[in-house]
């Protein structure tokens, strides 16, 4: 009985899967050997660009990471000469403080506009979503990080696990590639397809381009996250490494090749949410006053220097506004007030200061003015010099 039941099925599953091979050998065949040598070169140019990438964001931060590292120890000696030094602890630890809380709105927001792009075009948002989400579960091995891309090193054998080339950035590369190249083909191939061909085709066409940027934000995260746990939790010895190293090197390389992935992810995200057009002009009314309110939200850090030459009344209204005065002075928003609309033209040097906002934003600029025309550090110079210099600059502009 059971057998009467799954021979339709099962042969009508058959039949369709040979149609569909079918339509695809058709079209494989009516490709050029032209179309396909130049599928194949983009393949091995796309590998090259993914790879170089993330070898340049890698670069990036450590070049962000050692100059804020510098600045910092800078900001330090700096407190400790003007005896300032928990002052300037306190002001960091607050910083940190607002940093996280800032991380947290945006992770809220992010929620949000998800589930509101869910709810307003599901069929745009869901199939890329989805693909993310499964294909970061297959690529990770789970929230245990057992299997997935990088252990599929274990095909050779358990003396090739941990492989370098499988936990590392070349499989991250790799994977990007490969959904990237497949995407191509099914471009390549749906043109190629016979007529009143299987509408299946048409469907996958149609979504191609989002299943495959899915895919690879979901393979990104996988292999952050399977790496980083690799390299700080189920740690272990790379294999294939030309040089001998230290078990510490070996969990480093591990973790950071995590880190390197995170951070490619990352700046392809930001790079997509960007807006093709910056600026206010193309938000409404409503839109623009949650765009003020948001940068109200803003702390703004203000260098110890710049600190110490403000106007004692000056510098909490540029710690908690800010943000919003400098969107609000390079255009980034629109002034919805008359008062708003003084304070720009204060801030383009059109008007004399006359509120406590004003005349802050007005000393603040000039004080930038006055270290950019002072402070450039040498081995020769003191910290108290520098500051001297900058005070005497300041001296030289009227703040009334």
């Amino acid at each position: 009985m059971a057998d009467a039941v799954e021979t339709p099925g099962g042969g009508l599953l058959t039949q369709k899967l040979a149609v569909l091979t079918g339509e695809l050998r058709y079209a494989w065949d009516r490709s050029s050997q032209a179309d396909l040598q130049r599928w194949s070169q983009q393949t091995v140019a796309d590998f090259a660009t993914v790879l170089s990438r993330r070898v340049s964001n890698f670069f990036n931060l450590l070049l962000k990471v050692g100059t804020r590292t510098l600045l910092e120890v800078r900001e330090v000696f700096t407190a400790y000469a003007l005896k300032n030094l928990d002052g300037h602890l306190q002001a960091r630890w607050s910083s940190l403080g607002t940093n996280v809380t800032e991380l947290y709105d945006r992770a809220v927001s992010d929620m949000s506009s998800l589930g509101s792009a869910l709810h307003d075009r599901p069929a745009d948002v869901a199939p890329k979503l989805l693909t993310a989400l499964v294909t970061s579960l297959l690529v990770s091995g789970g929230p245990d990080a057992d299997g997935g891309a990088p252990d599929l090193d274990l095909a050779f054998g358990i003396g090739a696990h941990r492989s370098i080339f499988s936990h590392s950035i070349l499989m991250g590369s790799a994977l990007e590639t490969a959904f990237l190249s497949l995407l191509r083909l099914v471009r390549l191939v749906h043109e190629k397809l016979p007529e009143g061909h299987n509408p299946g085709w048409d469907d996958l066409a149609t979504y191609a381009e989002q299943v495959a940027s899915g895919a690879i934000a979901g393979a990104g995260l996988g292999m952050a996250y399977h790496l980083i746990v690799d390299g700080l939790v189920q740690t272990g010895t790379l294999r294939d490494v030309p040089f001998p190293m230290p078990q510490e090197a070996h969990d480093a390389v591990t973790a950071g090749g995590g880190v390197i992935e995170a951070q490619d992810l990352a700046n392809k995200n930001g790079a997509r949410c960007k807006p093709a057009t910056e600026g206010p002009v193309n938000r409404t009314a409503v839109e623009e006053e949650a765009a003020h309110k948001a940068y109200l939200r803003k702390n703004t850090p203000v260098g110890l220097l710049a600190a110490a030459l403000l106007p004692a009344e000056c510098l909490p209204v540029i710690v908690r506004h800010g943000a919003w005065l400098t969107a609000l002075s390079d255009g980034t928003l629109r002034p919805l007030s008359p008062a708003q609309e003084q304070l720009l033209r204060v801030a383009n040097w059109e008007a004399e200061p006359r509120t406590l906002h004003e005349y802050s934003w007005y000393a603040y600029c000039l004080v930038r003015i006055a270290l950019m025309l002072t402070f450039r550090p040498s081995l020769g110079n003191s910290i108290r010099g520098w500051i001297g210099e900058a005070q005497d600059t300041v001296k030289r502009f009227t703040l009334r």
